[in-house]
């Protein structure tokens, strides 16, 4: 069942909730791992490609008027792109979903499940997985919408209560080890 007219307020919360979990929980600890102090400063090198990323952003949905741009792709280039642009991306969520599982599976395996068989946390994970697909889009935001608010409360809790603990200098010398590409 296709669900259209998302409220608003739900597509973003389950954005941030998306965001939050794949930066803040896997990517920040591997950024902190490989680059170790200088690893703030990929944040700020990247704003710049981020900000010029969203002008050819800009000019598709501009040129498509707000149409979904595989019926726009069809109408405008025929049958075959529109079905090889449709290919590669469904290639490309098939690949992310794997991929996404992989790091998930092995994430808490790692980090509070190391006893338990990966494929038993697996096997889990997809079937909590299927079950809320089953309920759609709308289901899985209004779950976000709820845990949203507990999770940036506890988040905002550790951070204010880790205060007396965190060093700011040693965020400093920058690029004490030469620069890592």
């Amino acid at each position: 069942m296709i669900q259209k007219n998302l409220p608003f307020a739900l597509v973003m919360m389950t954005l941030m909730m998306s965001v939050g979990l794949m930066n803040h929980v896997q990517m920040v600890p591997l950024l902190l791992e490989t680059v170790q102090r200088d690893a703030w400063i990929s944040v700020v090198i990247l704003t710049v490609p981020i900000c010029l990323f969203m002008i050819p952003i800009y000019y598709i949905c501009k040129k498509t008027s707000g149409r979904n741009i595989q019926d726009w792709i069809k109408i405008n280039y025929g049958f075959m792109p529109s079905l090889l642009f449709r290919s590669s991306w469904i290639l490309y969520f098939i690949f992310f979903v794997f991929v996404a599982v992989k790091d998930m599976v092995m994430w808490t395996h790692v980090s509070y499940l190391p006893h338990t068989p990966v494929f038993v946390i697996a096997l889990f994970l997809c079937g909590l997985s299927a079950i809320v697909s089953v309920f759609g889009v709308r289901m899985i935001m209004i779950a976000c919408g709820i845990f949203l608010p507990t999770v940036s409360l506890l988040g905002f809790y550790i951070s204010f209560a880790n205060i007396p603990n965190k060093d700011y200098s040693s965020i400093f010398p920058v690029l004490e080890n030469g620069v890592l590409f």
